[in-house]
């Protein structure tokens, strides 16, 4: 793994790690027409979306060279 590819991992991971922080046990997901939430997630599914950028990258990587 490159430098550059190891930079978009781990940067995103570390940003989450700190936000992580502050965020409440249970995050709501989904909300119904008043605004109301329906549906919660556990605060630990946010590392899923620290994950993105790095698959994106390497989604266009392999697309593109």
């Amino acid at each position: 793994m490159k430098k550059k590819d190891l930079l978009i991992l781990i940067i995103p991971i570390v940003i989450t790690a700190i936000i992580y922080l502050f965020l409440p046990a249970r995050i709501p997901r989904q909300f119904d027409h008043t605004g109301t939430p329906t549906s919660y997630m556990a605060k630990e599914f946010i590392f899923l979306a620290g994950l993105i950028p790095f698959i994106a990258y390497k989604s266009y990587k392999a697309k593109h060279g």
